[in-house]
């Protein structure tokens, strides 16, 4: 009987610090799947399926009444002017955008009459990100309606605009955008006669995320 206690106690001591390496391999797994799944997590500023709306002012250069040159000599036939403007943007990926956009432009002519100008455009953007910066690019297309002495002129308008932005809180972000704008525009008789502006336009705007 003391041989086999004996037996016994020898067989518990060769095969405890077995089940004592297999505890401490099993105690490890957890750790090192919870590491992994923290080095793959990569967080985004923007998902599919957010939104935001933009609130845009700024100016606007005519290029060609008749040259940029005259602009700055003073003899130029449109002068410096202003633009506002209003837009909603949705997020189909966590960087391609669609939206719509309402604005209102004004520029000064030589004899101190204003033109003005209500475009409505629908447009696509691609935004870069890279933490809290982030660089859309944009292209528009719509229709605008124009204004100048009490006439009104049936038109198009055409927009490419990049930009840049900082992200100041989770829900809110500043930045500048630069843009170039076409406007063909046609008299009210819709004759042969088609006039296609140029302007360049920078432009300070504040968005709110939700």
């Amino acid at each position: 009987m003391k041989k086999i206690l004996v037996f016994a106690a020898l067989a518990l001591l060769l095969t405890a610090p077995l089940f004592s390496q297999e505890a401490d391999s099993n105690e490890d797994l957890p750790d090192e799947t919870i590491v992994n799944e923290e080095d793959e997590f990569e967080y985004k500023l923007n998902q599919k399926g957010d939104q935001f709306l933009q609130f845009t002012i700024g100016g606007s250069l005519p290029l060609n009444f008749p040259d940029v040159k005259s602009v700055f000599k003073g003899t130029q036939k449109l002068g410096f002017g202003g633009i506002f403007g209003l837009s909603y943007n949705y997020f189909l990926t966590d960087s391609f955008i669609l939206g719509g956009e309402l604005n209102f432009g004004f520029n000064n002519s030589i004899a101190n009459h204003v033109f003005n100008y209500i475009p409505v455009m629908v447009f696509a953007s691609y935004q870069f990100s890279k933490k809290n910066w982030e660089i859309p690019v944009k292209a528009g297309l719509g229709l605008c309606v124009e204004n100048f002495i009490g006439t009104y002129f049936p038109g198009l308008i055409g927009k490419v605009q990049a930009g840049v932005f900082y992200r100041i809180a989770p829900s809110w972000s500043l930045g500048l955008e630069g843009a170039y704008y076409l406007m063909p525009q046609f008299d009210k008789v819709y004759t042969n006669n088609v006039f296609v502006g140029n302007f360049a336009g920078l432009s300070l705007s504040l968005r709110y995320h939700f």
